[in-house]
């Protein structure tokens, strides 16, 4: 069994991304199991993982599990998925996805506009 095509919102490790609640899916290729047993998704602000700050597991739905995580600004948090098939199981490689600056942004043009949309 292999996870594979890891994502979260519908991107690949997405970095400065504005994410109210993640929400995390994957596919399962080469598994010899009929059924998905347990799935578990482990979160960590450290890439070896060894401080989980977060943890889900059951039976969550790989085409999308949304996260009840609250996210602090412009962090990066790491994670990882194992699957249990009836058969066999898996351990994804460590994903992460990095949050947003949230407040707005304000700032001045620092040239006039009209030389952009006139010929």
């Amino acid at each position: 069994m292999r996870i594979v095509d890891v994502k979260v919102n519908h991107f690949n490790n997405p970095i400065g991304y504005y994410i109210d609640k993640p929400c995390i899916s994957w596919k399962i290729e080469d598994t010899i199991s009929e059924i998905q047993e347990d799935v578990s998704i482990n979160i960590s602000l450290t890439y070896n993982m060894k401080e989980i700050i977060y943890r889900i597991h059951g039976n969550l739905d790989q085409c999308g599990t949304v996260l009840d995580l609250k996210l602090n600004t412009r962090t990066r948090y790491y994670f990882q998925i194992t699957v249990k098939g009836n058969k066999d199981q898996a351990v994804s490689d460590i994903y992460y996805f990095e949050t947003a600056k949230n407040n707005q942004w304000k700032a001045n043009f620092i040239g006039s506009l009209t030389r952009f949309c006139h010929n």
